[in-house]
């Protein structure tokens, strides 16, 4: 076979694959285009919150889900929501308001997380004795009342244990780990020598213990 043969051989097969790829990204071009996109809910800024930063945990997949907002709520410390699609509509039920300034913990701004006894487990990033916050605990009604009751797991002091704890929390056995924006005892150049966070862990265990 002739080179010349050979290289238009080549050459044909190059430009069927350019063909082919050109149909597929056609057609992934088309599909995107298709997608609908849904607004569900929108934020007040009111008794259901505002700026949720912080995304959904799912606990019934695509039908109901529960959240937090880092703002607003009837008392203006944020809220932890549900999400629930009921007869084709999605219902936002808050769970529980965060109250500012005269409760000891506000601006829930981490992924809620459901423990095996169904509380609800979270961050916010200020609030505790020192204003540094705090890892609390949601129980849900029937063990505690009529509402959800809240619970401080942990206080963050700001020195050693950490400042702002902030992050996605992640429950192995009895312990939850987290990481804090600011605290410890190194000094960060970039943030005016504010401490440079942490990584903790701190017990559920009969909602005790503390991070270490």
């Amino acid at each position: 076979m002739s080179a010349k043969r050979t290289f238009i051989r080549r050459g044909s097969r190059f430009i069927n694959l350019l063909a082919v790829l050109t149909v597929v990204a056609a057609f992934c071009a088309a599909s995107a285009f298709a997608q609908t996109y849904t607004v569900i809910h929108q934020f007040t800024d009111g008794g259901d919150g505002g700026a949720p930063i912080a995304g959904l945990t799912v606990v019934t997949p695509g039908t109901k889900f529960y959240g937090s907002a880092s703002d607003g709520g009837q008392a203006g410390g944020g809220t932890v929501f549900q999400l629930q699609l009921k007869n084709s509509s999605w219902i936002l039920t808050p769970l529980y308001t965060f109250s500012f300034p005269n409760e000891d913990s506000i601006g829930p701004n981490s992924r809620v997380l459901v423990g095996p006894d169904g509380s609800l487990y979270g961050t916010t990033i200020g609030g505790g004795t020192s204003g540094n916050g705090v890892v609390f605990r949601l129980v849900p009604p029937g063990t505690q009342g009529e509402h959800w009751g809240k619970s401080a797991v942990h206080e963050f002091h700001g020195g050693l244990d950490g400042s702002a704890p902030d992050g996605k929390l992640t429950l192995v056995g009895t312990n939850l780990f987290g990481t804090t924006l600011r605290g410890g005892d190194q000094r960060c150049q970039i943030d005016g020598g504010v401490g440079c966070g942490t990584v903790f862990s701190v017990s559920v265990a009969g909602n005790e213990g503390g991070a270490r």
